[in-house]
Formats: structure tokens, sequence, C-alpha cells
């Protein structure tokens, strides 16, 4: 290599290391952009739908359950659409990392198929096993699965508990006439989910005074239907003799 080229190199190699530089920054900094844009599409998910949150071990709506009425599913497929039509619109994918694009695509195609399944599967109105999901696991994930003090997980599950008269009704209203076998299925899981609010629940939280407000009147009765009335206690024996 001649002197010359070396210093034609060596007067290029600062412009060409600070393109570089420039170029990466560019790609990374869209890339955050498309993290951003997804964090801020889960957190949404995650309010509207809690029990995915609890699945995920976000415990910010651990005392709710998910408003599973019509018009609050036809927000949950609005949010997949309104999603779907921005996504490239605030990120430019042709600036991402190939890592960045690989994400991108499978966020992509994750909404996709949401609005695929809610618009060609029915399992509100078809699946009665679809509700079971929220008796049961509502709670059972709560005192299973969560890193949480003891006593937090048991005063959510209480309030998780004062809303599955809402599901029930949900369900009541909305189911038509699932598949037989389905059917079935659902009512064999629904027996171990009694067993689980009958028995189970109260090992779980290995017997926490917290829940005394789910177990103490409802358990008791359970207890007398299985023992009969507690025979009276026997009368104090006598004083002793002078």
């Amino acid at each position: 290599m001649t002197t010359k080229r070396r210093r034609m190199i060596k007067n290029f190699l600062p412009a060409l290391l600070a393109a570089s530089v420039t170029a990466a920054v560019a790609q990374s900094s869209e890339d955050d952009k498309l993290g951003d844009f997804f964090k801020d599409y889960l957190g949404e998910h995650l309010r509207q739908q809690p029990l995915d949150a609890t699945r995920l071990a976000d415990h910010r709506f651990d005392n709710r359950l998910d408003d599973i009425s019509a018009e609050a599913r036809a927000g949950w497929l609005a949010l997949a659409r309104q999603t779907l039509k921005e996504l490239p619109q605030q990120v430019d994918y042709t600036k991402l990392t190939r890592d960045g694009q690989i994400d991108f695509e499978i966020f992509q195609h994750e909404l996709q198929t949401q609005i695929w399944l809610t618009q060609n599967t029915h399992p509100f109105e078809e699946d009665p096993r679809t509700y079971g999901r929220y008796i049961n696991d509502g709670v059972y994930l709560l005192l299973t699965q969560s890193t949480q003090p003891r006593e937090t997980n048991i005063s959510n599950c209480i309030a998780r508990m004062a809303e599955l008269p809402r599901i029930i009704a949900t369900a009541e209203k909305t189911l038509t006439h699932p598949p037989k076998a389905i059917l079935e299925t659902a009512i064999r899981q629904n027996r171990g989910s009694i067993s689980f609010y009958e028995k189970e629940i109260f090992e779980l939280a290995a017997n926490s005074d917290t829940l005394s407000p789910i177990g103490g009147e409802g358990r008791g009765e359970g207890a007398a239907r299985d023992k009969g009335p507690h025979p009276p206690s026997p009368p104090p024996p006598p004083p002793p003799p002078p």
C-alpha cells in the first residue's frame, strides 16, 4: 500500500466511523420507538384484561377481573385494530435493526391473529369453558403463582370473588347453544371449581385470618351440612366435696 493511499484512508476513517455510529444510533432510536409503542399497547391491553396481567406477573390489576360484556370486548377488538393501523405509521420498519424488524413482524402478526380470531371464533357465545377460566384462574393464580405478600394476594382474591356474580350473569346472558361435548367438559371443570372454593382455597391460603370474609359463614355452613348439628356441651363437673 502506497503512502498516499494510507494517508487517504487515515483522513477518511473518522468520517466513515462517524457515519457508521450515526446510522447505528438512528437504528437504535427506531428500535426504542418500537419498544415504547409496544409498551403503550401492552399497558392498555392489560388494563382492559386484568387476568392476562396476572398471568404475565403484572400485579397492578390483581384486585379486578375483566369486563367481559359485549361492549367491553368490542373495545378489545378496537384496540387491536387501531394498534395494527398505527404500527407502521409510528415505527419506520426500514430503520429498524434486523432484530427490531423481527419484533415488528411478530407484533404485527399477533395483532392480525387477535383480529381474525375475534371475527371468526366466538368463545364467549359458544364455549362455557371461557367463563370457567375467570371463575377459577382469577383466584387460583393469585394463590399459586403470585410473589406478592400472602395477605395482599388474599385481599385481591376477595375482591375478585366479589366480581364472580358479574361473570356468571354475563355467561347466562351471552352463551347460546354450545356443542354438547364442550358443554359436558365445562360441567366437569365446574365441579372442580366448586371443590376448589369449598376446600382447596383454604388450604392454599393457609387459613390466614385475612381470608375470614370469604370463609367464615360459608365455610361454617358447609361444615354443618357435612357433620350435622354440634352436640351440646357436657355439663360442668360437680364441685369437689368439702
